[in-house]
């Protein structure tokens, strides 16, 4: 490629950083140079294969007439200009590396370098020297009288500077942010971290220094005073035309002004939202707070706020608040397809159709229609021609509270109550048609970033199977337990699921997901009746009603395998879930019972077909293979993630798990869940590769094969040995590719 370069250029290849210890020994050289190489610049073109390609389409694409058309797409976004060796500025990366070293304690460090000029490339060395790290002894805060020096002497016990730890001018900065939000928390609206000066001394000997945190005595006296909130005004249909505002169309609710001629919203809305009142002291936490609530109603496409200082002689300021909603689209249409596939020789598309209104009753109440229709076609396998198609609607209201309970949260989100009724007719092609009707009222809300809750205190459930063929009732003469997927189904009862996640800051080297799950269903109504399903079946509207709780455990650990780069993570899940049914049932209903295998779960089988316990449905050479469940399930999942090069990311991973029946089924030899679970795991493992598209969406492709089969004689399930790549019949049974967007967990 260097064909294309003029006399006297040549690649740069990139630099090398060498630390060089001297009576200051660095414990962790390579956790720095990790940390100084992003600084240096210019960063060479990347290499793929030992090939600049980005650089041959930049030349390849020639001269550029024009600014849009194929060559300038080519040259500007897949191309990439040559970086050469004069581009390089030794100097000024010295500079740089010797300014970082300073201000994180190495105050007497020096870097030198040292250029290699090749035929074709060059190259750059930078030895380092850092010295002697200082280390913080004493921190000293005001101690004067003024009311804000007294508060951050209160604020200390939270400092971010500790004695013992390594300087860092950063933390340094990060101090006196901290120092600002306590005080904007506090009142102090017109204060900034500006307004402090941290003095370092650092002659005090022993390679530690005191830092001694101050205000500027050139510090305004409006900073140095508290202020507080008089009148509140909320223009709740905003437009940059609506600036004028007639007298008529402001009016007084509660505890503020309301500015909305047109009356499109109820003031109520934003009572609970606000967390402002007259008279209370500012604070930036709840000044954001509301910013949160307001724009988490969704009836706003953006949100912007203002404070006007008022003249007050006395210690307190004044504030005017005012809210500026600048409204969404109040009725909208979508149209979305879907495609999809997986493991299971299935695949399909979807449509949908969404009609909403984000303020049906003036109440910021969110009234969302949908038609949705789609179908899933056997493309191999066994299962080819018994095809899925489906169609269903669904119709939901969401308030912006907690209907009909007055419930203020305390933190940055919006609790909604959502009521949903759906049905669903899905017709299994050559089998059974199922309807589904399905409604729900719950509760959703949020305390903070960490925790969710969903509370659904009515739930109810009815299922109706029909059109049964003869293939299917020939199956079952065959196989008992599949009578019960064509079984009327009744569920009552609530539903409840709380999560719990840490993983969302990106600079812990470890994070934990953990979800839990209930549900419960007719459980007082069963006792009361005293049902039993063997000698006393009760019915409720002529259905035998199902009787059960059904509990479930997610947990989830990342681990950050590298202080140096975040690019490698291990990730392990525990998946348990447990159903109890009794009473009027012997087994969860179909709809609620756990499955394993397939994309998300253990991937070295496809979709719903390993289980319960060491069960294997006997299938006929012409006939269906049916989806397998039970009431108890064991999952475990441990896998390795590394980004590989540019947008692909690779997977290595090991799954285990099964599912097993809660009571003996005679119809499902093997089935029941006894001591010896731990024997009946089926275990698979494999590789896999993500394509990452801006981090925001993503395409998995996983490929599994099988290690260990429950279904296999106690002491032949380990399938290890049996493993031949090489034979065409081996990997068309064994090796299972999983196709799906986003991460498996």
């Amino acid at each position: 490629m260097s064909k294309y370069l003029q006399q006297g250029e040549i690649f740069y290849n990139g630099a090398k950083i060498k630390i060089k210890q001297d009576s200051g020994r660095i414990k962790t050289p390579k956790l720095l140079i990790a940390e100084l190489n992003p600084l240096l610049r210019p960063v060479p073109n990347k290499k793929i294969l030992g090939r600049r390609q980005k650089v041959w389409y930049y030349f390849a694409a020639g001269e550029v007439k024009k600014e849009k058309g194929l060559r300038s797409w080519m040259k500007n976004k897949l191309g990439q200009p040559p970086v050469l060796m004069n581009d390089l500025n030794p100097e000024r990366n010295t500079s740089v590396l010797k300014n970082y070293l300073e201000n994180n304690g190495y105050f007497f460090a020096h870097a030198t370098y040292d250029t290699v000029w090749g035929k074709k490339q060059g190259s750059v060395t930078y030895t380092v020297t850092p010295g002697v790290r200082y280390h913080l002894k004493n921190i000293y805060f005001p101690v004067d009288s003024g009311k804000a020096a007294k508060l951050i002497y209160e604020s200390k016990e939270e400092s971010l500077l500790k004695p013992g730890a390594a300087y860092s001018f950063e933390t340094l900065k990060s101090e006196r942010i901290r120092i600002d939000d306590y005080l904007k928390n506090k009142g102090y609206y017109l204060f900034n971290p500006d307004y402090l000066l941290m003095r370092v001394d650092s002659t005090i000997g022993n390679h530690e220094v005191n830092v001694y945190v101050t205000v500027k005595n050139e510090t305004s006296v409006e900073a140095l005073r508290p202020w507080a909130i008089k009148n509140i005004y909320v223009f709740p249909n905003f437009t940059p035309a609506s600036d004028t505002v007639r007298n008529d169309s402001t009016w007084w609710y509660n505890r503020y002004f309301v500015v909305d001629p047109s009356k499109s919203f109820k003031p109520r809305v934003f009572d609970d939202v606000i967390s402002f009142d007259q008279q209370d002291i500012y604070s930036r936490q709840e000044h954001n707070k509301t910013l949160s609530r307001l724009v988490n109603l969704g009836a706003f496409r953006f949100v912007r706020n203002n404070f006007e200082e008022l003249p007050n002689p006395s210690d307190t300021g004044l504030l005017n608040v005012y809210y500026y909603l600048y409204s969404n689209k109040k009725r909208n249409l979508r149209l979305e397809t879907t495609g999809k596939s997986s493991s299971a020789n299935l695949a399909g598309v979807e449509l949908n159709i969404n009609w909403r209104n984000r303020n049906m009753f003036r109440g910021a109440e969110q009234l969302m229609l949908k038609l949705y229709s789609g179908f899933d076609f056997q493309f191999a396998g066994q299962n080819e021609g018994y095809n899925i198609y489906h169609i269903g609607v669904e119709g939901s209201i969401a308030w912006p509270r907690m209907v009909p309970f007055h419930f203020i949260p305390k933190g940055s989100f919006v609790p909604f109550t959502k009521l949903s009724i759906s049905n669903e007719w899905q017709r299994r092609q050559k089998l059974y048609t199922v309807n589904t009707l399905k409604t729900t009222y719950a509760w959703a809300w949020r305390p903070d970033l960490r925790r969710e809750h969903y509370l659904a205190p009515l739930q109810v459930t009815y299922v109706d199977n029909r059109d049964v063929s003869q293939e299917y009732l020939d199956q079952i003469a065959q196989d008992s337990s599949l009578a019960r997927v064509i079984e009327e189904q009744l569920i009552i009862g609530p539903e409840y699921t709380f999560i719990y996640n840490n993983t969302i800051n990106a600079k812990r080297s470890n994070g934990i997901y953990f979800k839990g799950y209930a549900n419960l269903s007719n459980n007082m109504l069963g006792a009361v009746q005293g049902a039993d399903a063997d000698n006393n079946l009760k019915k409720l509207l002529g259905v035998a009603y199902s009787q059960f709780i059904k509990l479930e455990t997610d947990v989830r650990y990342y681990r950050k395998l590298s202080r140096i780069t975040t690019d490698k993570q291990w990730v392990n899940r525990l998946d348990i879930g447990v159903g109890i049914p009794w009473g009027n049932s012997k087994q969860l209903p179909y709809i609620k019972q756990f499955f394993t295998g397939g994309a998300n779960s253990n991937r070295a089988f496809r979709v719903r077909s390993v289980g319960p316990g060491t069960y294997q449905p006997v299938v006929t050479p012409d006939g269906f293979i049916p989806d397998l469940v039970g009431d108890i399930k064991l999952e475990m999942n441990s896998e390795f993630r590394t980004k590989l090069f540019s947008i692909v990311h690779g997977a290595a991973f090991v799954d285990a798990g099964n599912i097993w029946l809660f009571n003996e089924n005679p119809g499902i030899p093997g089935g029941k869940f006894t001591a010896d679970f731990w024997k009946e795991l089926a275990v698979g493992a494999g590789l896999g590769l993500r394509f990452d598209i801006a981090g925001i969406f993503m395409i998995r492709l996983d490929w599994g094969i099988p290690l260990r089969k429950p279904w296999l004689p106690d002491g032949e399930r380990w399938v290890i040995d049996d493993i031949q790549f090489g034979e065409y019949s081996w990997r068309r049974d064994n090796i299972i590719t999983n196709l799906a967007v986003g991460l498996p967990f």
